[in-house]
């Protein structure tokens, strides 16, 4: 079986997320593989139903710039590049 050349670990920032990107690292250096983490924002619309008639914009956009400073600290903590810390909006 070929060795992994990339691994994505997906957390959500919680106090748990430490553990995970931990094996993460770990199967990542097993196999000389790049590490990257994504985080996943889920559309205030999906969380709150599309019936509620709001602009959820600012909130969404307060909502994101929060993860992206989080997930960075989160970055620097675990020696993650910048480049290889991604934020998807979605479910």
């Amino acid at each position: 079986m070929s060795n992994y050349s990339k691994i994505l670990v997906a957390i959500d920032l919680s106090d748990d997320s430490a553990a995970i990107i931990e094996r993460g690292l770990a199967i990542a250096t097993n196999n000389k593989a790049q590490l990257n983490v994504i985080h996943v924002i889920e559309p205030l619309s999906f969380a709150y139903g599309g019936d509620i008639p709001m602009d959820f914009s600012g909130i969404q956009d307060e909502i994101h710039q929060q993860a992206t400073q989080q997930l960075e600290r989160f970055g620097e903590s675990h020696t993650i590049p910048k480049s290889q810390q991604h934020i998807v909006l979605g479910r």
